[in-house]
């Protein structure tokens, strides 16, 4: 008999992030994010780890800047995988509930 592959070991941020996804508290894309954070609508950010680093690096001071936490989790393709997206370099939470929750699993 052969064995089943074995389940992916899913990040529970991640998770968290593809229910948020679901219930449309979610924004994908560096430009909108950025947006989102500019205009104090942004609750969480999320970067993933293969972000390019000026560009992480410029929105992470941004995220400071507006007091917006930020948090670096996943690669793109995991990211997007959440969201539903694609490859995804960030995303901005915009439902405080889940970027609550999401904060409490780190």
């Amino acid at each position: 008999m052969e064995k089943s592959p074995e389940k992916k070991v899913k990040d529970p941020v991640l998770s968290l992030v593809s229910i948020a996804r679901k219930a449309g508290g979610i924004k994908c894309g560096t430009f909108l994010t950025e947006d989102l954070v500019r205009n104090a609508k942004a609750k969480l950010v999320v970067i993933s780890k293969d972000m390019s680093e000026r560009e992480a690096d410029d929105l992470k001071a941004l995220c400071d800047r507006n007091a917006v936490p930020y948090i670096v989790r996943g690669t793109k393709e995991a990211l997007g995988e959440s969201t539903g997206k694609g490859l995804t370099a960030c995303a901005a939470i915009t439902d405080e509930n889940l970027a609550r929750g999401i904060m409490k699993k780190l």
